[in-house]
């Protein structure tokens, strides 16, 4: 019994844009085109295949090294940008622990300027008072 071979379907593969844009002046792929190039990078700031981007494999190699270009002078990231519900949350994060810092030192700064009660003052002169210190040698050990 022979297995059964299943017929892939054909898919026509798409012809390549910078192929297609052969006859217009502009046949470079300029690193500071940066509306061409994001559309060949995906959210995490990955290089797309020729497979999904449609380029041939001429036009690849020059995609690849006008994004690389591009990172590095720094028109592309490397990595994805961050989603914007996570700076809106770090900013309030932030924001708060300015306030809260805020409101500490100014609690601190009414505390010193405020009175002293009874208690906190007889207990902080008995913490400051100099009690003397019996010194230790052969002669008291030997008394005792």
């Amino acid at each position: 019994m022979a297995h059964k071979r299943i017929k892939k379907l054909f898919v026509r593969r798409r012809p390549c844009q910078f192929c297609l844009n052969r006859n217009s002046a502009n046949n470079y792929i300029d690193y500071k085109d940066e509306s061409v190039l994001v559309k060949l990078v995906n959210l995490q700031g990955k290089i797309l295949s020729s497979r999904i981007t449609g380029t041939c494999a001429k036009h690849q190699r020059a995609v690849s090294l006008a994004i690389k270009r591009a990172r590095y002078v720094g028109i592309l990231p490397y990595v994805g940008p961050l989603p914007k519900r996570f700076d809106e949350l770090r900013a309030a994060a932030i924001a708060a622990k300015k306030e809260s810092r805020k409101a500490y030192f100014e609690k601190n700064e009414a505390d010193q300027t405020a009175p002293k009660k009874e208690h906190e003052a007889k207990v902080s002169k008995e913490s400051t008072e100099e009690k003397p210190v019996k010194r230790v040698t052969k002669k008291t050990i030997e008394k005792k």
